[in-house]
């Protein structure tokens, strides 16, 4: 059964120490065997980055009980960023079945998903994401979980193989999904044994999607060499929509300005970012009025 009313989250004990200062600034400090522990009750939670205004999170709420096929009820919250929502599943099948979702869109807003962890910065995205790969040929005899476990791992991380690999209905190929980071060039092929042996096996990899990531700015959609950033700023330029609706597109800064101006354009910049984000804050807290506070 599921509960309708929010719950407490187990709380973690730890020590009161006295206030650290550094430099004369105060500060507070843990341990990492007690920050491991503060995020047991979020080690199945997921961040979903949505490309655009996100929907209300009682349509998100309702989109993802009709869809996404769960055992039980997620805590969905919103997060700093207007855009961001956090996801936190109460089991791990739930969230396994979450991050490896083919399809990332809640009503047509399509959105990238991460898995949290205490470190989680909501403006860096991480370039660890789930992939569904192919490994063509490969033998049902492999198809094992605990076998799959150890083929993928020269590739990332396995997460789950499809139903049809898992009751070895199709024996062309073992279909399943990794989690991998997509700042490194993948592999196109390793070997199951030891390489050029006559019992070994040189395995195949199809990649049915492959995210491009780019390390300068830190986001998917775009590798650096079509990165938009320069010298940590990127540039928007403004211009009337359909009804009169402003619209935004982003733009290459020109290298020729000087460094005054580049000061300027930054601090410009930054205001209207500010505003931009605001106005989407703002447009998501009037969505959000009247839902539940809890699940």
């Amino acid at each position: 059964m599921v509960t309708q009313s929010p719950q407490l989250i187990p709380e973690v004990e730890i020590m009161l120490r006295p206030l650290k200062v550094f430099d004369g600034v105060p500060y507070v400090s843990f341990t990492k065997e007690e920050i491991e522990r503060s995020a047991q009750p979020f080690k199945f939670s997921l961040v979903m980055k949505f490309m655009r205004q996100r929907p209300s999170l009682d349509i998100i709420r309702a989109f993802i009980r009709s869809r996404w096929g769960l055992d039980s009820k997620p805590v969905v919250s919103a997060m700093l960023k207007a855009r961001s929502v956090f996801v936190r599943f109460s089991n791990e099948l739930d969230f396994i079945k979450a991050f490896s979702r083919e399809t990332c869109d809640v009503e047509g807003v399509s959105y990238h998903i991460f898995q949290w962890y205490p470190e989680f910065d909501e403006e860096n995205e991480s370039p660890l994401v789930p992939i569904w790969i192919t490994l063509p040929g490969l033998p049902p005899n492999f198809y094992h979980e605990s076998f799959l476990r150890n083929i993928t791992m020269p590739l990332g991380q396995y997460i789950l193989q499809d139903n049809s690999t898992r009751c070895a209905t199709r024996t062309d190929g073992a279909r399943v999904c990794i989690k991998m980071d997509a700042s490194k060039n993948p592999l196109d092929s390793f070997w199951i044994g030891i390489p050029h042996q006559a019992t070994s096996r040189l395995q195949e990899v199809v990649y049915e999607t492959l995210p491009t990531y780019c390390y300068r700015c830190r986001m998917q959609g775009h590798n650096v060499s079509t990165c938009k950033w320069e010298g940590g700023m990127k540039t928007e330029e403004r211009y009337q929509g359909e009804g009169g609706r402003e619209k935004k597109v982003w733009v290459r800064k020109e290298a020729r300005k000087s460094a005054g101006h580049r000061e300027q354009d930054r601090a410009e910049i930054s205001k209207r970012v500010e505003v931009v984000d605001l106005e989407e804050g703002l447009l998501n807290k009037n969505d959000d009025i009247g839902e539940e506070t809890g699940e």
